[in-house]
Formats: structure tokens, C-alpha cells, sequence
């Protein structure tokens, strides 16, 4: 046992090393995997905040690693940042991949409720809501609508975006009275919030509801409480009023607002989204009062508007192809540097498993060698120790046995000579114990074997294995010569035919 605990620890010390090399090597590989998920996910809520409802954010940013960090952060359930993940990923791809971006946002769903994350949960079913909408799907966006409105609580600003959404879905399907309801109940919310942006939504679709419904005075009052916050909004809500006062036939306010329309088209810094449905209005309206030239003027700029609203597009569409190309890229030129490296790695283990192997081999044979030495010592040192004994003992004995040849008649010396060959024991006593030291174990096994030897049968068949003679044994048995033929012949009889 000894040896093998010799020949084991070395070999558990290299294994361990070995088996700690690995998992570094492991360990050193998902480390690079989590901080690139967690470097994605940063880079995400750097871009989109906590991905609020009410912020809107125009962005084509590429970012490398987010559509994986869902299932990364799943596999290792944490289900709260894969929630995330799934979300701003749904952000990335809505404008670009519609398929990818619901996938993405029915997973958002899905983690978010693992993690009991409603808010995520929400804003994923509003987007999803959104995109059904899109695709005019409206019923099945109304469902989602009104889901992601129950787990947003008291966040008003993000559901009065959700109500605005919900009405201008009622409005799609002609049910006026349910998109009148949301729109009074998105307006409440506003004003709880506080928030001017999402009051002027809810104010811009109540004016569409009412000009929808014929109801221009209405939809003029309604365009009169916006309070625009910047030029891009100030275009849009005097290009809205001059429609109104348009379609209510009064052609010189519709006018008066259009100009200011002109005005702030010159000054610049505004959306192709806005300068494309501008130029349209204002060429319609100029067309329609007999205007040819301007109306023709505005045509014109419309059409270049549209054009480069189409190009920026196919454009942002090409930036983004590029950019998950050169990601792909750098991933694949990555991937094969680690994939190098970890073969130098493996290898490397490989020869410290071949060497500990060998160097467990080598020392379990040194072992072993080792162990026979020191058995074959004590084994010489034991007999080295019984030869001087045995020395010692027949040097006294004879010594003694000199003396005695010289005395014959001399008693105690007889004695002397009796206790230094027997010590305390008797003669017979002593022959039985030197053959017990001699043949370990058969005394108890002859009588075994022999359970109907007689008590002078048992010594004979003792005294046979010293090679006594008849004479001897007469002696030592205190019986007559012929007894002693009579007991060898009779254990000869019964032990016949069973070797000793």
C-alpha cells in the first residue's frame, strides 16, 4: 500500500497540473466569449438606453456579436440580460430583416417572462403589435397592443405611445369609437406623464380621426394644442393645419400655412422622410389652384427627394451588409488564430499526459524495486540475526558440554547444560516448539488430518521428521524397543495412502 500511494502522488500532481492547464486554456476561451457578449450588449444600451418606447432612436448601426448574446446569455439562464439581448437585437434588425426582427422579439418575450422582466416583455409585444400592424395583420396587433399596454403599469409616456398605436390601428379598421376611447385615454396618460412629444402624437391622430370622420374644424382644434418642439415638427404641424384648413376649401389659410411650410423647407436640416411628404402636399395644392410652375417645381423636388430617401436607404441596407461582412471576417480570421493555438495547446497536454505516463511507469518500477530491496534486507538482517543467535547458543552449549565431560559425575552441571539447551521447558516441550518454528502450521494440521493417532502415535509421527533412531526414540518415549516398532507400524497403518 505504501508503494502505491509512492507511485500514485506524483502521478495525481502531474495530472492535476495538466487537468488545471485545460481548464485555463477553457476557462480562457469562454472568457473571451462573455466579455465579447457583455462588450455587445454595452455597446446596445449605449445606442438604444433601456429601450424605451417614448425615445426614438434612427440608427444603423451594426453590432458585432448581439444577435448571439441572446442565446449566450439563455444557455447560462440568465434569462434577464437575454431578454435584453433579443430585444435590442429586434431594434437592430426591424428596419433591415422583418423576419429576424420578430424572431428576435418573440424571444425577448419569451426570456422576459422567464425572468419576470413585464417591462421588456412589453416593449417587445408593442414592437411585434407594431410590425403585425405593418403588415396588415391588425387584429392580431390589436392583441399584442393591448398586452404590452397591461404589463407597462405605471409608465405613462411609453403607454401612450402604445394607445396611439392601438388607436391608429381602430382607425385602419374603421372603428372610430374604440380609436376615439384610446386616443382620450393616450391623452390622459400624456398629461400624467408630462410628457409634450407624446401629447402631440396624441394630438396629431386625434386630428387624422377627425378629418377622417369630415370633422376638419375639430381636427383644426386638435392641430392648434401641438406645441412643436424643433423645425422638424413645426414643418409637420403647419403642413397638417394647411391640409385641414385645404380641405375645408379655405385656400388662404391653407395657403398661409404653406408658405410657412416653403419657409422652413429653405432652412434645411430636416428628415427626406418629411421634405418627401412636404414637396407632395405643396405640389398637389399648387397644382390644384392653377399653378403650374410651382407646382411643377415642387414636383421636381419631390421626386429628387424620393430618389434620395430610396438611395440612402439601398445605402444603409449596403453599410449594413458590409458591416456583418467585415464582422464575419475578423470573427473567422479570429476563430482560426484560437483554433491554432488551441491545437499548439492540446498538443502540448498531450505530450505532459504521454510524460506523466512514462515518468508514472518509471517510478512505479523504481518503486517496486525499491520495496523488494528493503523486503530482501530484512529478510538477510533476520537470518543474520538467527545464525548468531544459533552461534551464541551452540558456542554455550558446547562449553558446557566440555565441562560436563569433565565431571561426569556431577549433577548440577547435567543441570546447567538441561536449562542452557531447554531453557524452562522440558525436553519434549522444547522439541515441540523447534518444530513448530521448523514446519509453521502442520502440528495442527497432522492432527486434523489424523484425528485418531494415539497420544505416543502423535509423537512417533513427530519425532519422524527429525530422523531419531529406534534407540533415540525408545528414550525420549520412555517405552520398550518392540513398542516402538509396534507405534510405527501402526501409524504407518493409519497414515498410509495420505501423503504428509
Amino acid at each position: 500500500m505504501a508503494g502505491f500511494f509512492i507511485i500514485f502522488a506524483p502521478m495525481k500532481h502531474l495530472s492535476l497540473s495538466a487537468f488545471l492547464l485545460l481548464l485555463a486554456v477553457l476557462a480562457a476561451c469562454n472568457s473571451r466569449e462573455a466579455r465579447e457578449m457583455e462588450d455587445a450588449l454595452e455597446q446596445a444600451v449605449a445606442v438604444y438606453g433601456d429601450g424605451s418606447l417614448d425615445v426614438e432612436v434612427d440608427t444603423v448601426v451594426f453590432i458585432p456579436g448581439l444577435s448571439e448574446a441572446s442565446g449566450y446569455f439563455a444557455d447560462r439562464n440568465n434569462y434577464g440580460k437575454a431578454a435584453l439581448a433579443a430585444l435590442y437585437n429586434g431594434y437592430t434588425e426591424k428596419d433591415f430583416d422583418k423576419e429576424a426582427a420578430m424572431v428576435s422579439f418573440k424571444d425577448a418575450e419569451r426570456y422576459g417572462e422567464l425572468a419576470h422582466d413585464s417591462l421588456t416583455t412589453a416593449r417587445a409585444d408593442y414592437w411585434m403589435g407594431k410590425m403585425l400592424y405593418y403588415d396588415g395583420m391588425l387584429r392580431e396587433g390589436l392583441s399584442r397592443l393591448g398586452k404590452a399596454n397591461a404589463l407597462l403599469g405605471k409608465r405613462f409616456a411609453e403607454r401612450t405611445v402604445v394607445l396611439n398605436g392601438t388607436a391608429a390601428t381602430y382607425v385602419v379598421l374603421r372603428e372610430y369609437d374604440s380609436a376615439a376611447i384610446h386616443l382620450d385615454q393616450s391623452l390622459q396618460y400624456a398629461d400624467s406623464a408630462n410628457s409634450s412629444r407624446v401629447r402631440n402624437k396624441a394630438f396629431n391622430n386625434y386630428a387624422v380621426l377627425h378629418e377622417l370622420k369630415g370633422e376638419y374644424v375639430k381636427a383644426l382644434e386638435c392641430l392648434r394644442l401641438v406645441e412643436p418642439e424643433n423645425n422638424e415638427q413645426r414643418l409637420l404641424n403647419s403642413l397638417n393645419l394647411g391640409d385641414a384648413f385645404n380641405a375645408l376649401g379655405e385656400t388662404d389659410s391653407a395657403a398661409s400655412y404653406y408658405e410657412r411650410v416653403e419657409a422652413l423647407l429653405a432652412e434645411g436640416s430636416l428628415k427626406l422622410e418629411t421634405k418627401v411628404a412636404a414637396y407632395r402636399d405643396l405640389a398637389d395644392f399648387y397644382e390644384r389652384r392653377g399653378d403650374l410652375m410651382s407646382s411643377v417645381k415642387f414636383k421636381k423636388e419631390y421626386e429628387e427627394c424620393a430618389f434620395g430617401l430610396l438611395d440612402n436607404r439601398n445605402k444603409k441596407s449596403t453599410y449594413r451588409i458590409q458591416q456583418q461582412y467585415d464582422y464575419e471576417v475578423l470573427r473567422n480570421t479570429m476563430n482560426l488564430k484560437v483554433a491554432r493555438k488551441q491545437r499548439i495547446i492540446i498538443a502540448s497536454l498531450s505530450l505532459v499526459v504521454l510524460l506523466t505516463i512514462a515518468l508514472a511507469a518509471s517510478q512505479r518500477r523504481l518503486a517496486v524495486k525499491t520495496l523488494q530491496e528493503a523486503e530482501a534486507r530484512k529478510l538477510v538482517a533476520h537470518y543474520i540475526q538467527q545464525y548468531r543467535e544459533s552461534a551464541a547458543k551452540q558456542g554455550e552449549t558446547m562449553g558446557k558440554v566440555a565441562i560436563l565431560l569433565e565431571h561426569k559425575d556431577d549433577r548440577a552441571l547435567l543441570d546447567d547444560l538441561s536449562k542452557t539447551v531447554f531453557g524452562k521447558k522440558d525436553p519434549w516441550e522444547a522439541l515441540v516448539a523447534l518444530f513448530d518454528s521448523l514446519h509453521p502450521g502442520e502440528r495442527e494440521n497432522l492432527n486434523d488430518r489424523f484425528p485418531d493417532l494415539t497420544d505416543l502415535e502423535r509423537k512417533s509421527l513427530l519425532l519422524s521428521y527429525f530422523n531419531i533412531s529406534r534407540q533415540d526414540e525408545e528414550l525420549l518415549l520412555h517405552v520398550g524397543i518392540h513398542t516402538v516398532d509396534k507405534l510405527r507400524q501402526s501409524v504407518k497403518k493409519k497414515t498410509q495412502g495420505k501423503p504428509l
